[in-house]
């Protein structure tokens, strides 16, 4: 379930930092990873939430991560996870990829980190530029187990129509690449989707078991541990009446913040803070500010777009898009020229800052003119 935050400690989040912003408790990120613990070890994909006070967190708590860029693992290095392995230990860090340019190997291998090698080429460059490297590949289990799993066909990652992992009947060519350039093959990697249909999770343990039998079993997860810990508010702007048919409320948060329901189709509950529950309930498609008919919270994969029924609405109040945690600031943008929203940590009942927001000076700091 997710998180319940007070709402007058939303009113004040609010008022502090503006809107639209990005919330998260740290007693339902602990509390999921307390849900995980049977597991050797935890690893979480930071793509999920990124926020150097997050991984922190999530360093106390035990829980080692996995970097799929050059920037996820110099984040990674700067909340203090270790990129050399200990003997006998998991790695704190795992770079995962399935291409790696040379200046981010080198880097790598300066730090003596353990890769994750998503392609046959990708781990001949390892072997060519750093032979004797630790390494872990990156299995696609394809039609030879028959799935790809995700919420959506976009977060399939197995499969043929995914474009990760070395195809799970290529396996030996991997050992004779791991054979001609010394590199120590340490661990066997399958991820089959985000938001996967856990009937399936047998298979995939079957699939690891066949290729490799002593094993630490290790969990990746990202959405599971954050997604319920956040949320996203913003307030309302303006209402768009549409006569015969359902009304727009016009939200200060758009795809460029949140860009799951535009991606994906993903479905996310939505609420207004305060609102006379015991009153008429009215039809109501939410939408941000962009200049897109696609800024739309309320739709599902294609583009349809759907209403939600809630209390009567009016300019000025505070919405609530809830279950936000993954997947939401990390994959914010700047289109429309609109500056990151703010990041607010809870713990404790007690709100603080860990990003503020980004201002249209600093975007446009970047461009040469």
């Amino acid at each position: 379930m997710a998180h319940e935050f007070n709402p007058k400690l939303l009113e004040e989040i609010a008022e502090n930092h503006g809107t639209p912003t990005w919330i998260y408790s740290a007693e339902k990120i602990r509390e999921k990873i307390a849900q995980l613990k049977r597991f050797d070890v935890i690893r979480f994909a930071q793509k999920a939430s990124s926020n150097l006070n997050i991984l922190k967190l999530m360093k106390n708590a035990g829980v080692f991560v996995d970097a799929v860029s050059f920037g996820e693992f110099k984040r990674s290095l700067k909340v203090g996870y270790e990129p050399k392995t200990k003997p006998g230990q998991a790695e704190e860090v795992v770079y995962t990829a399935d291409l790696v340019d040379l200046d981010t190997l080198k880097f790598l291998k300066d730090h003596e980190a353990t890769i994750n090698a998503g392609s046959l080429d990708m781990l001949r460059r390892i072997g060519q530029n750093s032979p004797g490297n630790r390494v872990w590949v990156r299995i696609n289990p394809g039609n030879f187990y028959g799935f790809g799993h995700g919420h959506s066909q976009k977060t399939n990652t197995g499969g043929p129509q995914s474009k990760h992992g070395i195809w799970v009947t290529d396996f030996p060519e991997v050992l004779n690449i791991a054979a001609e350039f010394g590199l120590k093959l340490v661990g066997i990697h399958m991820h089959i989707g985000s938001g996967v249909d856990y009937s399936h999770l047998k298979e995939v343990c079957n699939a690891m078991t066949e290729l490799i039998k002593k094993i630490r079993l290790e969990i990746e997860p990202g959405r599971f541990l954050m997604a319920e810990s956040g949320m996203l508010i913003a307030r309302v702007q303006a209402i768009q009446r549409r006569p015969g048919s359902y009304d727009f409320l016009l939200i200060d948060a758009g795809f460029s913040d949140l860009m799951r329901p535009a991606l994906y189709g993903s479905y996310h509950e939505i609420s207004i803070l305060n609102a006379d529950q015991n009153g008429e309930m009215i039809e109501y498609a939410i939408a941000g500010p962009l200049c897109e008919s696609g800024d739309v919270y309320t739709q599902e994969e294609g583009g349809v777009v759907t209403t939600r029924s809630l209390p009567e609405a009016k300019v000025g109040d505070l919405l609530i898009v809830h279950t936000t945690g993954a997947y939401g600031a990390s994959m914010s943008s700047n289109y429309n020229t609109r500056p990151l929203a703010a990041e607010v940590l809870v713990e404790n009942d007690a709100p603080r800052l860990i990003r503020r927001r980004q201002t249209v000076e600093e975007l446009l700091k970047l461009e040469v003119f």
